[in-house]
């Protein structure tokens, strides 16, 4: 959690034992963004939660978009998740609830950060550069993404192309 707390580009939302939700500041400026039912108090549509599973080398940093009271968003989110599999994972039909819309969810501990790792701190750091990777390499592809589908305006298909993926020169930097 003070990972996020760290950063102006991030807005903690509700967090409890099991979960740590948040969004980036750019979100929460557009009404939209509000129109969830699923997240009181909050009732953000769409956030990135990091869930903290029993077993520890289960907890996971991904993307969930809950129900809303605003049909038309709900499906402008989705459809773009579909057209940018790279980012987003989608299956099935849009449902109430999609808990896992993002493609290669981040595992935020490895067997390797347990041990003596844990006990040295080398595990803390481990985790906040996954963070740190996570926002600085893909969350900008899916904020611009999110972003442009909370504007008032729908924008065309023809004129809301999909992010290309990242070329192998790009990747492996």
């Amino acid at each position: 959690m003070e990972a996020i707390s760290e950063t102006d580009r991030l807005v903690l939302d509700r967090s409890t034992d099991a979960y740590v939700r948040f969004q980036p500041a750019s979100w929460d400026r557009f009404d939209l963004q509000g129109t969830g039912t699923g997240w009181p108090p909050s009732k953000a549509l769409i956030l990135l939660e990091v869930n903290c599973q029993e077993n520890p080398l289960g907890s996971k940093l991904t993307l969930c978009m809950g129900p809303g009271s605003d049909a038309a968003i709900r499906e402008r989110l989705w459809n773009s998740a579909i057209r940018n599999p790279h980012l987003f994972k989608t299956s099935g039909s849009l449902g109430d609830w999609n808990p896992q819309l993002l493609r290669d969810p981040v595992a935020l501990l490895t067997e390797e950060d347990l041990g003596l790792a844990w006990d040295d701190g080398r595990a803390t750091e481990r985790i906040r550069g996954r963070f740190s990777r996570f926002f600085e390499e893909r969350l900008p592809a899916i904020d611009e993404i999110i972003t442009a589908c909370f504007e008032t305006e729908p924008r065309s298909e023809s004129n809301h192309d999909p992010i290309p993926p990242p070329s192998d020169s790009e990747t492996s930097a």
